[in-house]
């Protein structure tokens, strides 16, 4: 089987505080700009950035890195924080008027598929997304010419 190669399209460390969610929005925002799944990309990531800065040891004072892998049809993010004692894992449903516990399930329903790895770095908490825009699933995923 030949291999595929991928490429980094980007890379952003930033430090771990609420404030700076929204830098991670406009980081993959940008790379993403031309792509159909730029938006869902973008919904995904400010959840696991949130998840990284409220549930790891990167929301005291350290700091979460961002990372853009493009591969080809899809999209690959990997965010990675400095870990804690727990595995990110997905809970029972929020109640309608709970103010957190849906990111996991935003991340299960809306990519491809997910993950979660532990290494020398800490956590890495990824997913990878068609190259469309989730909210439209059942649809053809690209128009003609599109990568």
């Amino acid at each position: 089987m030949p291999e595929t190669a991928v490429a980094a399209i980007r890379a952003l460390t930033l430090p771990g505080t609420a404030k700076h969610v929204h830098a991670a929005r406009e980081f993959v925002a940008t790379a993403l700009a031309e792509r159909p799944c730029r938006e869902s990309a973008v919904l995904l990531t400010s959840e696991l950035v949130a998840n990284s800065i409220v549930h790891s040891t990167s929301g005291q004072g350290g700091e979460v890195t961002v990372i853009i892998i493009d591969l080809g049809m899809s999209v690959r993010i990997e965010v990675i924080d400095e870990g804690s004692d727990h595995l990110p894992i997905i809970q029972d449903p929020a109640g309608a008027l709970d103010d957190s516990g849906r990111g996991l399930h935003i991340v299960a329903t809306l990519a491809g598929t997910w993950g979660h790895f532990r290494d020398e770095h800490g956590l890495t908490t990824w997913f990878e997304i068609p190259d469309f825009d989730s909210h439209a699933r059942g649809r053809h995923a690209l128009p003609p010419g599109h990568c």
